[in-house]
């Protein structure tokens, strides 16, 4: 219910600028650390993926897909995260390269769909 006597939530008296500030901070701190987290997991992913494949040959074209698909994922994370870290010291708008391969799923077949 918001009318013309009534503030919006984005202007609410009671918030104060430097306590956003410090939230927004704090969330960005966050947000870089899980992705930075996420690529840890992404590249012990890929190296499990690689034991897999020397452990059952047969398998090892799906199982290198995967790998593949894994280790994009762990570049594409950290660029996002030093990209984060950077624009927030910056102030630039936060554009990563992002490699092709990284936003191709991959299916259980071992090629992107």
């Amino acid at each position: 219910m918001n009318d013309d006597t009534t503030a919006p939530a984005t202007q609410n008296p009671e918030r104060k600028p430097a306590e956003s500030r410090l939230r927004s901070a704090t969330l960005q701190a966050d947000v870089i650390r899980v992705a930075e987290q996420v690529a840890q997991t992404q590249d012990r992913l890929a190296e499990s993926l690689r034991r897999m494949a020397i452990q059952h040959p047969q398998e090892a074209s799906r199982l290198r897909a995967s790998i593949s698909a894994a280790e994009n994922h762990a570049t594409w994370t950290r660029h996002l995260a030093h990209d984060l870290g950077v624009g927030s010291k910056q102030g630039d708008d936060i554009r990563p390269d992002i490699p092709a391969a990284a936003l191709a799923p991959v299916s259980h077949t071992g090629r992107a769909s």
